[in-house]
């Protein structure tokens, strides 16, 4: 099996608009019948057919179609969770190989993040910061290239694109972060600050004790993010030791 295959699929399926288009045709078919059948008229207009009909017609009209939905989706579902399940049983064991090419691995968007106003791009920039971080403790080249919006809004905002570039292809990045390698929340958070960036903003169920504990680290010039504590997770005791 072509495992790099299965999960472009997968990406695709994942945000492939689910086919209903003909059950809805043939609802609303079911509809103009049952109004020419009531009224003797024909129609062609769905919304005037409807009209006719009571809370429970309407109800009882839509529970077969309903259920045909319903199958599907569950189908559908069934059908994405065996893939992903497939994908990430082989990424446990995949050899991921640095590639002599560079690959746009994740995009960000300055208008994503218009509520920051002129912040709003340190935010989009920011936002890819912890994946090339995790990169480059594992020795991977990372490049964060900007894309400068067209035209600016009418407070002279200009929302710019970011795009993560490395050496690993889509899928090997994809199979690296299955293998178990991330960053913690707290160091996350820690390297929100450094980037003048405010953790919140992106998160803002993140904990209050993780939010204090990363003001604490950010504040301490000797503390540094590395491969062997990127995935650090520790007391406010122990920080203050």
């Amino acid at each position: 099996m072509n495992y790099e295959k299965l999960w472009d699929a997968y990406n695709k399926y994942s945000v492939y608009r689910f086919k209903c288009d003909d059950v809805n045709n043939q609802y609303e078919q079911d509809v103009l019948d049952f109004y020419k059948k009531e009224t003797g008229k024909k129609t062609k207009s769905f919304k005037k057919a409807s009209s006719i009909l009571s809370e429970e017609q309407v109800n009882t009209m839509q529970l077969p179609y309903v259920e045909v939905l319903r199958g599907r989706l569950e189908k559908r579902e069934q059908i994405k969770e065996n893939m992903k399940n497939l994908l990430e049983e082989y990424a446990k064991d995949h050899n991921v190989v640095a590639s002599n090419n560079m690959y746009c691995i994740k995009k960000s968007d300055g208008g994503n993040y218009h509520t920051q106003g002129f912040g709003c791009n340190k935010y989009a920039k920011g936002s890819l910061k912890e994946s090339q971080m995790l990169l480059d403790l594992f020795g991977y080249k990372t490049e964060i290239k900007e894309i400068l919006g067209e035209s600016a809004d009418r407070w002279g905002i200009r929302y710019n694109k970011y795009e993560l570039w490395t050496n690993l292809t889509p899928f090997d990045y994809y199979c690296f972060k299955e293998q178990g390698n991330f960053i913690s929340v707290l160091n996350w958070a820690v390297l929100c600050w450094r980037n003048g960036v405010n953790p919140k903003v992106y998160f803002p169920f993140l904990s209050d004790e993780d939010y204090e504990k990363s003001l604490v680290l950010w504040r301490d010039n000797s503390y540094t993010i590395t491969r062997d504590n990127c995935m650090l997770e520790v007391s406010m005791e122990d920080i203050k030791k």
